[in-house]
């Protein structure tokens, strides 16, 4: 699946590459192979879309951003604003067990973790997550239609969908950006690769052997 995103400046591209962190090559190399799948499956207005995402991507990826995000780290040893609302490219075990209640909520958006939460083969925040729709999972799900609103998923077979889910947002939520999708995203692939390799639970604090 892939982010269509909106038009950025370099200025907030920076400021992205700060916040999420810098792309993984499995993840770009993921993002080339799925804009060149799908881009035969679409009319040549979509194409144009299209084609301008895939030049935003490899623009907010280029080395000029990764060199600031050094430059950054080298002259500030810790950013002293922490919002409770916000979104962080989780990578680490420990990042997972110390998540904060807003990306808990992102992460167990994610169809493979939530449903095993929900058979109680994972712990999934029990005590700390809030669950504005119990039952519910994948595209049933409100915080799954949020992290892949505008997204295009290209199957293993047949054509790729461009999808796009016009929710009204609930409460105090704030449409995602593109940015933060990509890195929800990623931190998901990265929950379920931990939760594939290691005996225990990153959906649990405790650290309980799964």
């Amino acid at each position: 699946m892939l982010y269509m995103g909106n038009q950025v400046g370099s200025a907030e591209m920076r400021v992205n590459a700060l916040l999420y962190g810098p792309t993984t090559e499995a993840m770009s190399a993921y993002m080339r192979n799925q804009f060149n799948h799908a881009l035969p499956a679409m009319d040549h207005v979509a194409q144009a879309h299209y084609e301008r995402a895939r030049s935003l991507y490899t623009e907010a990826n280029r080395q000029e951003v990764v060199d600031f995000m050094a430059q950054y780290a080298n002259q500030h040893h810790h950013v002293a604003v922490t919002p409770v609302q916000y979104v962080a490219r989780l990578t680490e075990l420990a990042e997972f067990q110390d998540a904060s209640p807003y990306m808990q909520r992102w992460i167990m958006a994610d169809t493979a973790i939530r449903q095993q939460a929900m058979d109680g083969q994972r712990y999934g925040y029990f005590e700390t997550y809030y669950d504005m729709e119990p039952g519910l999972v994948g595209q049933e799900h409100y915080d799954w239609r949020q992290v892949n609103d505008g997204m295009v998923h290209v199957p293993a077979e047949g054509p790729a969908t461009w999808s796009f889910y016009p929710d009204e947002l609930l409460g105090s939520d704030e449409k995602l950006s593109p940015a933060q999708q990509h890195a929800i995203l990623d931190t998901q692939e990265n929950a379920r690769m931990l939760m594939a390799l290691l005996d225990q639970d990153p959906t649990d604090p405790v650290g309980n052997v799964l």
